[in-house]
Parts: structure tokens; C-alpha cells; sequence
């Protein structure tokens, strides 16, 4: 996606060519930026200009324009400097929107979040919309919190959706955030645009062109920021086709139970409640490998058809009432249908990768080979340490052998009771300090317990603390 300044200069050289229609040598042939210093003695940066959220000193252009037209005077094309002063005013202008734009953003004060640089850019490429320039426009939080979120905040500068969730929240830790944004902007009207003052600068036409934007610039960030995990993808049966159809469908069963709570703000949490699935379905499915299983399916499709039931019965005895708006409840009805298909559309996918994958050379991999692809049942994990009972009973011999089953940090003997699947008591974990737990070598595991929150503590420290920890205590046995 190229800047919003990059279609104005490109103008800038077409007025140019004007003079070649009046029979006089144009200023520039050629639209380079070789030509424009050379001509001009002026860089134009044409290769940060085609990047987004990039733009030129509103001085430098300024003066550009100047020697465009002092350019034009010397040929005698009078006639032409209202041209040249029209398209140095809409860069002007635009110049002037970008800034205004910066100093709000400058506003949100940065959280204590790694990925907050990242949130700041995805607003920044939503706002730069090369067909109009309506969202820059904005100079206040509560104006833009209502037009991209629809948060009743907007009326009250202290309380903004965007600071208190948005920025706030640490990570991307929920598609939440986008999937609000998303269906915000996808139900704008100018109608909305009247509330903020802005109702003159926007028309049907580029409200649309705007909508396509941020439905553009969204797909663009999850790919480009990594917020989708494709880690298994040429590993097992996943492609990114199946990956991509995943995520769909789990973005639809997110809009549908928003629908169900008359909510568009719901976290994944709430959609946990909403589906009765498991709070870490998210986690498992997104941040992680994992895909919808089978049994799965079948879950999300019993949900969805009661839900669609249950409007449909709501929208029959409403179509006995007159003047009922039916718009809302529609719309409902086509989200939990439109929901239903996704899913189903990515379950058939699923069922013929596997097809394939199974009559494929990486189906027929050696045990050994196996153990290093992702796990299904721990998304994350290596397939030894998720779902090989003799990988594991393999590693938790040698880390027995190697300690004496003597937990680092507490000294603790483990006890046996810890390795047996029916006592829920003692449950023995395994620890890796590099944090990577696709690694199945031994050196880079911890055999310790799941009770006293050792597995925490040694989370709290560092790989080399690990390290030199495990080495001191083999020294000493």
C-alpha cells in the first residue's frame, strides 16, 4: 500500500507534461526522482513516499511550488499557475491532516506493552486512506474512539476505549481488538461522520473505498505482524490455505457471539462463555498451532443452530407486531449463518488435507523423526513432549538417573506419586530454560513439580541462571 501523498506528487509531474500538449518541452520527462533533483535541485524521497505513513516537509514542497511556477511564468503559461496552486494546496493540506494526525496518536501515552509500536502503526495505516482524507481530520481521542470503535467514550475525553483497552492491554493478546475495529468500521454511515463535524468531508463513494481500506490494511497487519500462528504449516497436514480458512471461521463465531451478547466489545473470554468452550481455545487456536477438531465442529455447529433458532423464532413472532425494526435481528440471524458456513467450509478443508497428508511421504516419517513436529494435542509443544508416552517416559528416566529426582530449587526429593496419572496430587512438569518447547534435547530441561509454584519460579529466571544452576547441582552429585 503506497503513501496518500504519492498520488498528489505523481500530479505534480502530470502538470508538467501540460506543456508538451501547448508544443513546449516539458519541465520533466520522465517521472524520476533523478529528474526532480537535478531540475529542481529538490529531492522528493519518492522511495520512503511509496511506504506508508511517510511524508515530506510541508516547507520543502511549498517551495516547490514556487519554482513550478516560476517554471511556468518564464514559458508565458499564466494560465496554468491556478493548476499548479490547486495541486500544491491539496498536498498542503494533506501535509497539514498528517500532522494533526500525529499530534492525537502522540496523545496515547505508550503502555507498558511490547507491541504497542505495532498498535500505533495499524491506526496510522487505517487512518492513511489514499481515497479521503476524513480520519486525519480528526483532532480529538473521544472523535476518533467513536468512529473506529463506536465507543459510547467518545463523549468523554477522559475515557477512551482506545487508552484504557486498546493500548492498554498488553499484547495481541486477543483478535478482539481488531475484530471490534473491524465491524465498527464495516456498519459506518455518514450519518456518523455528522456526529463528529465531519459530515461535509465524506460521500457514499469514499466511505466505501474506505471501508475496502481497512478491511485491506487488517488482513495485511495479521499477516505482516505474525498475530496468527502458522508455525505448523509444511510440518503436518496444515497449509496456510487451512490455516487461513481457521481463522475465518473463528473470527465469525467471535462476531456471532458479539451479536448473541449485543456486544461488539467482548474478549475471547466472553466468547469462551458464549460457546462453552475452553478459556484457552484462543490461546490454543490463534497464539498457538492448533486446530478445530472434529468433535469441535460439532460443538460450535450445536451452538450456532440453537442461536439460530432462537432468532428465527424471535423474528416470527415480531413480524406480528408492525413497526418493529427487523434490521438488527437480521443481521443477527445472517452472522450466526454466516458463521455456521465458515466453520463448515473450514472443516471440509481440513478433512482433504488430511486426506492428502496421509498418502504423502511425511506421513510415513520414522518414530524418531515424529517426535519433532508440533504437537496436536499441546499447541506449542513438540510432538514428543505433547503426545509420545515413550519420549516421555524416556526423558523423565533420564532426568531421574541424572538428579536422583531432586528438584533444584526447593531440594525437594520428587516423590513417586508425582508420575502416577490418577493421584492429582504432586504432579511431576518439565521445565525448559530456553523457553523453546519444540527443543526435546535433554540439557535443556528441568524435571520439577507442579505443586509450590516451582515451575514459576523457574520461569522468573534467566537461561544462563538456569544453566549455571543445573550444572552446580551435577557438580555436586
Amino acid at each position: 500500500m503506497k503513501s496518500s501523498f504519492y498520488k498528489l506528487i505523481k500530479v505534480v509531474f502530470e502538470a508538467s507534461k501540460i506543456l508538451q500538449e501547448n508544443g513546449e518541452t516539458p519541465i520533466l520527462t520522465s517521472f524520476s526522482q533523478k529528474d526532480f533533483k537535478s531540475y529542481f535541485s529538490f529531492d522528493p524521497h519518492f522511495t520512503d513516499l511509496k511506504k506508508p505513513n511517510k511524508y515530506p516537509h510541508l516547507d520543502l514542497w511549498l517551495d516547490l511550488k514556487d519554482k513550478v511556477i516560476k517554471e511556468f511564468n518564464c514559458k508565458g503559461l499564466y494560465h496554468l499557475n491556478p493548476k499548479v496552486i490547486f495541486i500544491f494546496s491539496d498536498i498542503a493540506s494533506v501535509i497539514n491532516n498528517k500532522l494533526k494526525n500525529k499530534n492525537l496518536l502522540d496523545k496515547f501515552t505508550p503502555a507498558n506493552s511490547p507491541d504497542y509500536a505495532a498498535k500505533r502503526e495499524l491506526l496510522e495505516r487505517i487512518i492513511d486512506c489514499p481515497d479521503t482524507e476524513v480520519l486525519k481530520m480528526i483532532d480529538r481521542k473521544g472523535d476518533l474512539d467513536f468512529l473506529l470503535f463506536n465507543h459510547p467514550s467518545y463523549t468523554d475525553n477522559t475515557n477512551s476505549y482506545l487508552h484504557a483497552v486498546y493500548f492498554d492491554n498488553p499484547g495481541w493478546n486477543s483478535l478482539a481488538f481488531i475484530d471490534c475495529l473491524l465491524s465498527r468500521v464495516s456498519s459506518l454511515k455518514i450519518d456518523d461522520f455528522e456526529k463528529v463535524g465531519l459530515e461535509e468531508e465524506i460521500n457514499s463513494e469514499a466511505l466505501m473505498k474506505l471501508k475496502k481500506h481497512v478491511k485491506r490494511v487488517i488482513e495485511e497487519f495479521i499477516q505482516e505482524f505474525d498475530i496468527y500462528n502458522y508455525q505448523a504449516v509444511g510440518v503436518t497436514y496444515q497449509s496456510k490455505e487451512l490455516r487461513d480458512s481457521q481463522l475465518e471461521a473463528i473470527r465469525a463465531l467471535w462476531k456471532a457471539a458479539s451479536y448473541h451478547e449485543n456486544s461488539h466489545f467482548i474478549s475471547y473470554s466472553k466468547f469462551s462463555e458464549v460457546f462453552e468452550c475452553g478459556k484457552s481455545f484462543y490461546t490454543d487456536h490463534i497464539t498457538l498451532s492448533g486446530m478445530i477438531s472434529d468433535l469441535g465442529v460439532i460443538h460450535f455447529s450445536k451452538k450456532l443452530d440453537g442461536f439460530i433458532t432462537e432468532e428465527a423464532s424471535s423474528i416470527s413472532s415480531l413480524y406480528i407486531t408492525s413497526n418493529i425494526d427487523l434490521s438488527y435481528t437480521n443481521e443477527k440471524l445472517k452472522n450466526y449463518v454466516d458463521a455456521k458456513a465458515k466453520l463448515l467450509h473450514y472443516s471440509q478443508l481440513r478433512q482433504e488435507h488430511i486426506e492428502i497428508w496421509l498418502k504423502s511421504d511425511e506421513s510415513t516419517k520414522s518414530w524418531f523423526e515424529n517426535l519433532f513436529i508440533p504437537s496436536g494435542h499441546r499447541p506449542g509443544y513438540a510432538y514428543g513432549f505433547g503426545d509420545d508416552a515413550l519420549y516421555r517416559g524416556f526423558m523423565v528416566t533420564m532426568n531421574l538417573l541424572g538428579y536422583f529426582g531432586t528438584d533444584f530449587i526447593s531440594g525437594i526429593a520428587i516423590p513417586n506419586t508425582a508420575f502416577d496419572n490418577n493421584n492429582p496430587q504432586f504432579k511431576y512438569a518439565t521445565h525448559h530454560p530456553s523457553k523453546n518447547k519444540m527443543s526435546l534435547a535433554l540439557y535443556d530441561q528441568i524435571l520439577t513439580m507442579k505443586q509450590y509454584s516451582l515451575h514459576d519460579v523457574y520461569e522468573s529466571m534467566s537461561e544462563i541462571q538456569q544453566s549455571i544452576l543445573k550444572y552446580g547441582i551435577w557438580r555436586l552429585l
